[in-house]
């Protein structure tokens, strides 16, 4: 398969771009080492064809690989930490375990590629094509509805709901406003480490089910699950139920898992978690205030789990 030039209409502005592409004819091996002895100089592959190549472990750090058509490439464990793949074509491409932290990857085609384990982390993903965008991004949402809530208490909610986000590969963004008296807050995550959507499933009904089953259960698997994902994700339930101990009353959305503490007047508490379902989230949508009052929301998941068992029966 070809590693040549195609009409890259700026090609003549950098001399270094025809060199560039005969060192990597020569393979990973030379390229790689050819980095490492020149790592000032400015690297331009841009709009190169690099298909149905066998690439795993190439160094493309900080590389200008504009619209380069990597196309059926293996890229495992390939470096591209802040390198340029804007409007480059990765379909097919295996980039398992790839790292493209602080890339740019605008409007790059990710059609058919493997992408499990793969590193975004500040990555600039805008208008990428191939990648679902539940995949991307996700929310979570703090609704504490005590009228008295420690400022302490809801740092520490906080900071479970970012351990156990991290478990599912996400790292924060953007911060919404939040609201005192009682507390809503809400936090924008980015994908940071790609995880296959069954897992992260897997990940999340674990997790609903550690809830449900209390601390004890989650203290019982620590250590022993064998999966570091696994693990990472009970160590944050196990986090989060410790932060809600202080609370009385709340609903936490931590992406497609909804977490609910309730107390009576007698001061029994209890803790619902559910995974969203496509009823839930429509709700959600229609009604952006829903998660402010636990008890509709606990009304509205047992209604749902009413509502299943009655279809099963039937």
């Amino acid at each position: 398969m070809p590693i040549r030039q195609r009409g890259y209409p700026f090609k003549n502005r950098y001399d270094g771009y025809k060199k560039h592409l005969e060192i990597l004819k020569k393979g990973v091996w030379y390229w790689n080492n050819w980095r490492q002895t020149h790592p000032e100089e400015k690297v331009v592959l841009a709009a190169a064809e690099i298909t149905g190549e066998n690439l795993e472990g190439i160094n493309f750090q900080q590389v200008n690989l504009i619209a380069v058509d990597f196309e059926d490439t293996n890229l495992r464990n390939a470096n591209f930490l802040g390198a340029n793949l804007s409007h480059a074509n990765l379909s097919g491409t295996n980039l398992e375990n790839a790292n493209f932290e602080s890339a740019n990857l605008e409007k790059a085609i990710f059609q058919g590629a493997n992408i499990q384990g793969a590193s975004f982390l500040e990555t600039h993903l805008d208008n990428s094509i191939g990648l679902k965008q539940d995949l991307l991004e996700s929310v979570v949402e703090i609704n504490i509805t005590d009228s008295d809530v420690n400022i302490t208490d809801i740092r520490q909610v906080e900071a479970a709901s970012k351990s156990l986000m991290t478990a599912l590969g996400y790292t924060p963004g953007s911060k919404g406003d939040e609201e005192y008296g009682s507390f809503f807050g809400r936090i924008r995550f980015r994908i940071a480490r790609m995880i296959s959507p069954e897992v992260k499933s897997r990940l999340y009904e674990e997790s609903r089910d550690l809830i449900n089953q209390g601390k004890e259960s989650v203290y019982s698997r620590l250590g022993h699950v064998g999966v570091e994902s696994t693990n990472q994700m009970a160590e944050a339930t196990s986090q989060l139920l410790t932060s809600l101990e202080n609370i009385d009353n709340a609903v936490i959305r931590l992406g497609k898992l909804v977490v609910i503490k309730l107390t009576d007047e007698k001061g029994k508490s209890r803790i619902i978690a559910e995974t969203v379902s496509l009823k839930l989230q429509n709700k959600m949508e229609s009604n952006p205030k829903f998660l402010r009052d636990p008890n509709a929301v606990a009304a509205f998941l047992e209604e749902e789990k009413r509502n299943e068992t009655i279809e099963i029966a039937s």
